[in-house]
């Protein structure tokens, strides 16, 4: 008979982690470990471990010199969250909490800050009886001994801290941002209304929810250890991440406009996934912050609401006294925009891999229960292990790619027509066979809204719908073929649609007439492809590469990154004005236009184009602006564009109005880039023509409407074609006469550009 010393048994006990049963129900895991050696206590320590009465944390802290770290007044710790944070749970009632412990540098200091503490503990208790759920305020401030600081106690909130969110999965999308600036923008102003602030909001101290509630957590610790900020050696950039510019080096406290200001930055961060001021250095952080503004969150996200722009910009000006000086004001903006619920977060949530596990966290067990969770988990083990070998003596045990998937991974071999109705993981699974002329099925959007194309295949167009963002794209850097019937176009709908990677192809036949509209048609309010290609026949010049349709008239993006557009007549056609567009590194290869925009309301006749790294070389003029309507009379476009090559045959802009509109409202400006060479245009070239209905022709508008600050008159001269360029590379500007501002040619940069496969060759490819 085993068994471990006195000292431990006395141990165990007065910590309170477990009792003499649990101890002695670990002798054959302690026999099978130690086997002929002695059964040292680190030994049971180890048994206690896998068994799960301990955590690994608890066994090596009792495995250390100072084992009575683990017990906090009434509380135990089980692990470790952060550098002086902990989860415990409590003795009598098995809650879960957090325990934050004060810095024990200064026993003066720290007594001062646990007093301090304990009295606004009372004043939140006191004003915690109508308090909102998305603020976790401290439970109580345990005492400070010789051998232990003070500690904070509140309640545990299980999830994801925000920079968890960021490091998992780079920006978090708008609609989630909202929903979190709503609820972080209800926490101050509660704090607000009880002469309260929390000190300390950064990405770490906001908690997500598994049901997509954020709570704001760990108020006034912060502030009450370091209340100042200053410029010396010992700053960090934890500490400085969202600290206002009006509390650096002044010696003030934090109050409402700082609150704000952190919570701007917070929300900032969560839509770029960057820091606010991009230096790693403190002290240059603390300068630059100082310096000037937060920079416009719209040149990082182009799909972020204009309203959520502005209010994040009004909640990051320098001088405290331009931002919002009403808490519940701007709560009730956010609210008005946001609205009032947390669906898009939760959706969020429940696509992390550990969501379960971590809405396992809610309820709290007793130690001794560890035996019961163990018995659970091997009967439901045991049940798995024979489910698969089930499935696999009734499949033949074939070898197929293992697919983890939510939805149902059963196959009914005698209903093989319902396979097009299963999810697109299924199908992967199971092997689906291309048809006979090599291409395959196109997989159906999953639950969040992902289509996953497998590289080096073709697919059949098939009309895609999905409510919130859907994702288009390929399972690896190969790209992956749409092939579209030409009086069948490829129907996308979605609130934003997202296209990586994806080459489409016109299966032009004989006597086959194309679609009038366009081989791509999506409906959609957020529009973003990157490494993009699409090739229409150049013998028929009556459709358009793409057509986007505007979904609503809320807030319009389109953005175009690494694409070519080849053939139709134009390469992008506009139902309507976006707010922005931006393309950037793409190539025009049509015969009518690059992109046209139709002029559909009153309310939107103002193009903004963005252009960076572009080259047409064929067509009649870039952009085409129709409108038909009586209601349209003025025209204002306004293009920066800067490192392009623009060489169409007539201009760069032609404007066809209604009967009636006046050729003298027509505004046009070629604006400037930040940085970098202008765009070069033939000398021959028009800026901009307009439709004259009397002379029933094109006439050039007046210099005086045009600004022109951006265009270089330059004959461009392209690289000559050989045998070995690649597919692109013969658009790439070779030289030009005038003034070079880097040794980079504006233009394209053909080896970002993705590389035409050969769909002969992936039609016939038989899949390993």
């Amino acid at each position: 008979m085993r068994s471990p010393s006195d000292k431990l048994l006395h141990l165990l006990s007065e910590l309170q982690l477990c009792d003499i049963k649990e101890v002695s129900a670990c002798e054959p895991t302690v026999r099978l470990l130690c086997r002929d050696l002695p059964d040292f206590d680190s030994v049971w320590i180890d048994a206690l471990a896998q068994r799960r009465v301990l955590t690994p944390w608890q066994a090596d802290i009792l495995n250390s010199s100072d084992p009575h770290r683990l017990r906090v007044g009434r509380y135990v710790l089980t692990r470790q969250l952060g550098n002086s944070t902990f989860l415990g749970r409590e003795l009598d009632s098995y809650n879960t909490v957090a325990v934050r412990r004060l810095s024990a540098a200064d026993s003066k200091s720290t007594v001062a800050c646990a007093r301090t503490m304990e009295a606004l503990v009372q004043r939140a208790e006191q004003a915690g009886v109508s308090g909102p759920d998305t603020i976790s305020l401290p439970l109580t401030v345990t005492e400070s001994k010789p051998s232990a600081p003070a500690s904070v106690v509140s309640e545990f909130v299980p999830g994801w801290n925000a920079d968890e969110l960021l490091i998992r999965g780079g920006r978090i999308p708008w609609p989630v941002v909202a929903e979190i600036g709503r609820q972080l923008l209800n926490a101050i102003t509660w704090l607000e209304s009880q002469e309260l602030h929390h000190g300390e909001i950064v990405l770490r101290n906001v908690r997500v929810r598994p049901d997509g509630k954020a709570v704001l957590v760990a108020p006034f610790v912060a502030r009450q250890q370091q209340p100042f900020t200053s410029f010396t050696e010992s700053v960090t950039l934890r500490d400085i991440e969202t600290i206002a510019p009006e509390l650096i080096a002044t010696g003030c406290s934090p109050d409402s406009r700082s609150e704000i200001y952190a919570v701007g930055c917070v929300l900032w961060q969560l839509l770029t996934s960057r820091p606010v001021f991009p230096s790693a250095d403190p002290v240059a952080r603390l300068s630059q912050a100082k310096a000037g503004d937060v920079d416009n969150v719209r040149d990082l996200v182009p799909d972020c609401p204009d309203w959520m722009a502005r209010a994040i910009h009004n909640f990051t000006r320098r001088s405290p006294e331009l931002r919002s000086q009403s808490l519940g004001e701007a709560s009730e903006h956010w609210t008005s925009n946001a609205g009032v619920g947390c669906r898009a977060t939760r959706n969020l949530c429940q696509r992390l891999p550990d969501c379960q596990q971590i809405s396992q966290l809610t309820t709290s067990a007793k130690p001794g229960a560890s035996g019961i969770r163990g018995i659970g988990t091997v009967t439901a083990a045991i049940v798995m292990v024979c489910g698969f070998i089930s499935f696999g003596v009734h499949r033949g045990l074939l070898p197929s790619p293992l697919i983890l998937s939510r939805g149902n991974t059963t196959v009914d071999a005698e209903r093989p027509a319902a396979a097009s109705a299963e999810s697109p993981s299924v199908l992967l699974a199971n092997g689906i066979q291309p048809d006979a002329d090599g291409t395959y099925t196109m997989p159906q959007p999953d639950a969040a809204g992902v289509v996953v194309l497998q590289s080096n295949r073709s697919y059949r167009a098939a009309d895609l719908s999905f409510a919130g963002v859907m994702h288009i794209e390929t399972s690896s850097d190969v790209p992956a073929s749409v092939v579209v019937e030409p009086d069948s176009p490829w129907r996308v709908e979605a609130a934003q649609v997202i296209i990586d990677n994806v080459q489409l192809f016109v299966n032009r036949t004989e006597g086959s007439a194309l679609d009038r509209q366009a081989a791509l048609i999506t409906t959609c309010d957020v529009l973003s492809m990157t490494g993009c290609v699409i090739n229409m026949p150049t013998s028929t010049h009556a459709g358009s590469c793409m057509y986007w349709v505007a979904a609503t008239e809320i807030t319009n993006v389109i953005s175009m990154n690494n694409c070519v557009f080849s053939g139709g007549k134009y390469g992008i056609r506009m139902s309507t004005a976006p707010d922005r567009c931006s393309v950037s590194n793409t190539l025009f290869i049509n015969p009518g236009a690059a992109l046209r925009c139709d002029l559909t309301s009153a309310s939107r006749t103002a193009p903004r184009l963005t252009l960076s790294q572009v080259t047409q070389a064929e067509g009649h003029s870039f952009l085409d602006i129709v409108s038909e309507i009586p209601e349209v009379s003025t025209v204002e476009v306004r293009i920066q564009c800067g490192e392009s090559v623009l060489a169409p045959r007539t201009a760069l802009v032609r404007i066809a109005l209604p009967s009636g509109a006046d050729a003298q409202d027509i505004r046009a400006e070629f604006l400037l880039p930040e940085r970098g060479n202008p765009t070069v245009v033939p000398p021959a070239l028009d800026p901009v023509v307009y439709f004259d209905r009397s002379l029933n022709q094109m006439v050039r508008l007046a210099e005086s409407q045009i600004v022109a600050e951006s265009l270089l008159m330059a004959e461009p001269i392209f690289r000559n074609r050989s045998e070995d360029m690649t597919h692109f590379q013969q658009f790439e500007l070779l030289d030009f006469e005038g003034p070079k501002l880097s040794r980079k040619m504006p233009g394209i940069d053909s080896k970002y550009l993705p590389t035409v496969v050969d769909r002969l060759k992936t039609k016939t490819q038989a899949d390993p």
